[in-house]
């Protein structure tokens, strides 16, 4: 089932599916990378306007982000947490509202390039087409597809805000 994450720019979560279920539980730590406010392009579309997006650390398992710019409605918010499949690190996506997170999940392969250069990318439907929507399930779906790069949509490229002024 494809469905809207944010949109219009976020491509790559716009039209990710939605699940039931994680790919598996917060066990690794979140990737500290990840923090900070992103200025994001859609791949699949030049029209679209600039996104921006902040990951802030929830706790050593989780981050959040927020949709700032770039969202249809009201400010977005989603609960993060990584899972790794065959040296594969994807994220885990649970949608957070009125501050207390629902049951639905959406999956995204995402790439540093470079710690200020973010490639987000989402999976297929196919791959979890008729599969019951559990954890395992899902996981072992997945799991046949993880390192095919034809399994994934380029959605997003994200920059970091504040990259050019920061010292290395």
């Amino acid at each position: 089932m494809r469905a809207r994450v944010l949109a219009p720019v976020l491509a790559a979560v716009v039209l990710a599916g939605c699940y039931d279920a994680p790919l598996g539980p917060a066990s690794l730590p979140f990737d500290a990378h990840l923090y900070g406010e992103w200025r994001c392009l859609s791949v699949r579309d030049s029209d679209e306007p600039l996104g921006v997006l902040r990951i802030v650390p929830f706790d050593a398992n989780h981050g959040e982000l927020t949709c700032l710019k770039g969202c249809e409605g009201d400010t977005l918010h989603y609960r993060l947490h990584v899972t790794k499949l065959k040296e594969v690190t994807l994220l885990n996506a649970q949608a957070v509202e009125d501050g207390k997170p629902t049951g639905t999940w959406n999956f995204l392969r995402y790439a540093l390039h470079r710690p200020t250069v973010l490639d987000v990318r989402s999976i297929h439907d196919e791959v979890f087409k008729g599969v019951p929507e559990t954890s395992e399930a899902l996981r072992a779906a997945l799991e046949k597809h993880v390192t095919d790069d034809a399994t994934y949509d380029d959605d997003l490229v994200c920059v970091k805000a504040g990259a050019a002024g920061e010292t290395r």
